[in-house]
């Protein structure tokens, strides 16, 4: 895996002169730089203790992309191990509640998961779901909900349970069968699909896959190609988005090396308002503390089609603020 330490050093690009890849893949500084978005300027804010962000290619309608990069005063181990643990999740205010889920045992994983009497509103809503953006189900799942609301299941208690199988399922099916057994969304005459929007995202990383191609494949082909030493971890979430409980079902995998850490997530599922999320993110030692490189691309169709020149800068903006607070918070807590 000695590989994946020189893509890290190279991706974040803190250092000089060229790195050999592979045999068949050279990448310099400055390609690394502009791969990333970031510029000489940049890397000497990041020194002197700036979170610098910086947008990256955005390759379809729906998708808005950010790199992040901060130097963080904590040994990559240990964001390593607080990556596994979902620790990250601790320090995010937004999130209500969060889980693992244990492959071997997927429907106990999800017992705490499910809508509080406070939130009551959102389960309304819930009960008189029908395919359009509101929520983000499968022509089969709006199908099943009709049949449950049909047959008396009103309670938040009732809707809870409904929804919770819908969860449950998704993360069998994407446990077992990757990217492709993802149930696209149905929009109501049109449908979604989160594994087309995480196909484009991963291909549009593409200095991941000039030097790290054994990761690369390992995410694309997930639950195939999985490289030795590399940890995986499969959580649930549930987040207040848009004023609204959302849940989420998520997949890392981080390859903890001993100076050095990469860190992939996806959220394959999410319950409204945007469609489905990639991260990818590299950190190792420096002088001045741990380099952290971090890429995010979100999709929405809520940023497609009419104006949509305004709808991606005004998505990206607000976007941007929000990694930039994360980052902040994260520098704050390992100050």
């Amino acid at each position: 895996m000695k590989r994946i330490f020189v893509a890290i050093a190279v991706l974040v690009g803190l250092t000089l002169g060229a790195w050999k890849a592979s045999a068949q893949a050279e990448i310099t500084v400055k390609e690394a730089v502009q791969a990333v978005g970031l510029s000489n300027d940049d890397i000497a804010k990041v020194k002197s203790g700036e979170v610098v962000a910086r947008d990256m290619s955005e390759t379809t309608a729906s998708m808005l992309a950010q790199g992040i990069i901060a130097l963080v005063k904590a040994p990559p181990g240990e964001l390593a191990e607080a990556a596994i643990a979902a620790d990250t999740y601790k320090r995010d205010p937004s999130v209500i509640a969060y889980g693992k889920i244990d492959p071997n045992n997927i429907e106990a994983s999800f017992a705490e998961a499910v809508f509080t009497e406070k939130e009551a509103d959102e389960v309304k809503r819930l009960r008189d779901a029908s395919p359009g953006s509101d929520f983000n189900l499968s022509s089969d799942e709006f199908k099943a909900l009709k049949a449950a609301v049909e047959g008396g299941a009103e309670s938040v208690e009732a809707l809870s349970k409904v929804y919770r199988r819908f969860l449950v399922d998704r993360a069998k099916a994407y446990i077992s069968g990757g990217l492709g057994a993802i149930a696209p969304y149905d929009r109501g005459g049109d449908t979604v699909s989160p594994a087309a929007d995480l196909k484009a995202a991963l291909e549009a990383a593409t200095a991941l896959k000039k030097v790290a191609p054994e990761l690369y494949d390992a995410f694309l082909n997930y639950p195939k190609d999985k490289p030795e030493g590399v940890e995986e971890t499969f959580l649930w979430l549930k987040a207040t988005v848009e004023d609204r409980p959302t849940f989420a079902l998520e997949h890392r995998m981080v390859y903890p090396g001993e100076n050095m850490v990469v860190y992939l997530a996806r959220q394959y599922f999410v319950g409204q308002s945007y469609d489905d999320l990639q991260e990818i993110a590299g950190a190792f030692p420096t002088d001045a503390g741990t380099a952290v490189l971090y890429g995010n691309r979100t999709m929405t169709d809520q940023v497609a089609g009419f104006m949509q020149g305004t709808r991606h800068s005004v998505g990206r903006g607000m976007m941007r603020d929000e990694l930039v607070a994360k980052f902040e918070a994260l520098r704050k807590k390992y100050k």
